[in-house]
């Protein structure tokens, strides 16, 4: 369970390389294990044909004595006979069915050999019984960790009367296995390790494709919706994804190019009537002189009317990718001084001074951007700020050029944000304070942030030092447009 939840967690290209050196490091693990193992009995079995030869070549050497002397004595072997045994010195015991000992080389007398179930395992039929001895602490002078035994018989006697018990260190046998175990010990992690390496090479070389097919995709912006990702010349399943991307895309930019053509006409649509209706209010406002307070009314309402249908479809513009853009260097402080002289008769109705401050604390730099939609977005800011400050008071606009990014910061000193509405406030037709008697429908901060959005901007509210608004727009100058 803890296995697939990681391998759930990484990219593609980390859990291919995982599964690929978990199969591969379980099977190369596997068959060193079975090698080992194989290898293991072949050696102990040619061990034994050894020894069992060797068991052999010392009965041979042996004399039985006269019928009336029940005992056998240990002869010189010629020196064409392996003796001692190829691996060290061998210990001889020969014994009685009845388990005395009749003769014994030196050295086994606190060492006795086992002996009750190879004789029991010989009775049943069998011509040799051989046994390891790992436990050779009792044994002076030991040649090996271990020791292997044969019990052999002596007579085809039925059951025999007298047995050969042969005992010989297994050092070249141990020394084989000690080097095939290091073999393993070493050489497995090396191949774990070139196992990861190749790995994560093939998954690489697996995922080009795909990687190249998301680049491709993000390539693709709404305002190049024409853009086809390139068929890769293999029909495998990434040509059938790229294809299904395409066919995609066609869908998208049919349904977008239907939006264009609906926001083009409802532009036209709407903003028709209403510039012929206020065209004919003020035409019949000069002929009617005593009626001027309601149609300067109905000229107010209709200014705004037209003001909120141009806020609704340049929103929808920009959400749809449909605003194209025309990035250039823009000076910020130029288009500040414009807004403040297009908002200076509203201010002044409320006699609401706006202080502005410039601080140079780096070199000033050019910003990339529109400067239309720029101006938007810090007129939009400006006016909400100025929309919800008390009369008599005063709005705050500090212009700071910084090393990375020149940074405006507006100040109001009306009612403040609460904590909890400050992630509502750049939503559509969102009215924070509804105890404030404002004029506006809640979309001049939507259309700001997303005006901030397109050119990589940032939008923050801030604590203020006193009541009210703390609004900071930071433009970096190498802004990650959408574009």
């Amino acid at each position: 369970m803890a296995l697939v939840t990681f391998l759930k967690k990484p990219n593609l290209k980390v859990r291919l390389t995982a599964l690929f050196v978990l199969i591969f490091g379980a099977t190369t693990l596997t068959f060193a294990l079975f090698m080992y193992y194989a290898l293991n009995d072949s050696l102990l079995n040619e061990f034994d044909n050894s020894l069992y030869n060797y068991a052999i070549d010392v009965t041979r050497s042996l004399e039985a004595p006269p019928a009336n002397e029940p005992a056998f004595t240990l002869f010189p072997l010629d020196e064409d006979k392996i003796f001692p045994f190829s691996t060290g010195k061998s210990l001889i015991s020969i014994r009685h069915s009845s388990g005395e000992i009749i003769v014994q080389t030196e050295g086994l007398e606190q060492w006795p050999l086992p002996y009750k179930e190879a004789f029991l395992y010989i009775q049943q039929g069998h011509d040799s019984h051989y046994l390891t001895l790992h436990d050779t602490s009792h044994l002076s002078a030991a040649e090996s960790a271990s020791y292997r035994l044969i019990t052999f018989p002596l007579d085809i006697g039925v059951p025999p009367d007298y047995y050969l018990q042969i005992a010989v260190p297994m050092t070249t046998f141990e020394t084989q296995l000690e080097r095939l175990k290091s073999i393993i010990l070493y050489g497995f992690p090396l191949l774990i390790l070139i196992s990861v390496v190749a790995g994560f090479y093939v998954s690489s070389k697996a995922m080009t494709p795909i990687n190249q097919l998301i680049d491709n995709m993000n390539h693709v912006q709404f305002g190049r919706l024409s853009d086809r990702v390139a068929l890769p010349e293999s029909h495998d399943e990434i040509r059938t994804l790229t294809e299904t991307h395409n066919r995609m895309l066609d869908r998208i930019e049919d349904a977008f190019r239907s939006q264009e053509r609906f926001i083009a006409n409802a532009s036209h649509q709407l903003l028709t009537p209403l510039t012929v209706l206020k065209g004919e209010i003020e035409t019949h406002l000069n002929q009617n002189k005593e009626q001027d307070q309601f149609l300067q009314s109905l000229i107010e309402e209709t200014d705004k009317l037209t003001k909120i249908v141009h806020h609704m479809l340049l929103l929808s513009r920009i959400e749809s990718g449909l605003e194209h853009l025309h990035f250039q260097d823009i000076e910020v402080d130029t288009i500040l001084f414009q807004v403040i002289a297009d908002l200076q008769k509203k201010a002044s109705t409320r006699n609401i001074k706006i202080d502005v401050k410039i601080h140079d604390l780096a070199d000033r730099q050019a910003l990339k951007g529109q400067e239309d939609l720029v101006y938007n977005l810090i007129y939009n800011i400006l006016e909400n700020a100025i929309k919800y400050s008390p009369q008599d008071k005063s709005v705050s606009v500090t212009l700071t050029w910084n090393q990375d990014a020149t940074t405006l910061d507006i100040v109001d000193y009306g009612s403040g944000i609460d904590s909890e509405n400050i992630p509502l406030i750049f939503d559509r037709f969102m009215k924070i304070n509804s105890m404030v008697k404002t004029s506006g429908y809640g979309l001049g901060l939507s259309i700001a942030k997303k005006i901030a959005d397109l050119h990589g901007f940032r939008i923050a509210v801030l604590e203020p030092a006193m009541q009210g608004a703390h609004f900071q727009v930071t433009m970096p100058y190498t802004a990650d447009a959408s574009h």
